[in-house]
């Protein structure tokens, strides 16, 4: 019967907290540029709601979310047409099943795409790409971090 040391529990208990406080930090920053692109893209169009302008801004709030979700669809069809397929979940648990990386591309295609459809006033559920994005920083970090042998504790 081995007995787990206090100091490799430590070391484990440490090492979740990285990976937590770097995955939530990704996930954070990635809903906090969703609402910056949703407030840089409107913000301007919604000063421009008075008077005269008032048909202009209609026309324009009506084509520019067509318009982002058009060019979203390029840059998914060119680029990631195996990767942002469903919500990304299952996405994300075929290769954590498989032992593979999370391409790091993936997060990135994936992070734009959402920005793009959401900042131009499209509707879209953010939590495939949360748990992308959250995936992608964790897998990449024990990627760098892994040894040959994983982590076991002393005997």
């Amino acid at each position: 019967e081995a007995v787990v040391s206090v100091r490799f529990l430590l070391l484990l208990s440490l090492s979740f907290a990285f990976v937590g406080a770097v995955c939530g930090a990704a996930v954070l920053y990635f809903r906090l540029g969703v609402e910056w692109t949703f407030a840089a893209v409107w913000s301007p169009l919604c000063a421009w709601n008075k008077g005269d302008a008032r048909p202009f801004f209609y026309v324009v709030a009506i084509l520019l979310p067509g318009l982002s979700g058009g060019v979203t669809g390029f840059l998914v069809d060119k680029w990631g047409p195996g990767l942002l397929k469903d919500s990304g979940i299952q996405v994300c648990r075929t290769y954590l099943q498989q032992s593979q990386a999370i391409p790091f591309s993936h997060a990135v295609l994936r992070i734009i795409t959402t920005w793009l459809f959401l900042g131009f006033g499209n509707s879209l559920g953010v939590e495939g790409s949360c748990i992308t994005v959250s995936a992608a920083a964790a897998s990449r970090l024990g990627r760098a971090f892994s040894s040959s042998s994983p982590l076991r504790p002393p005997r």
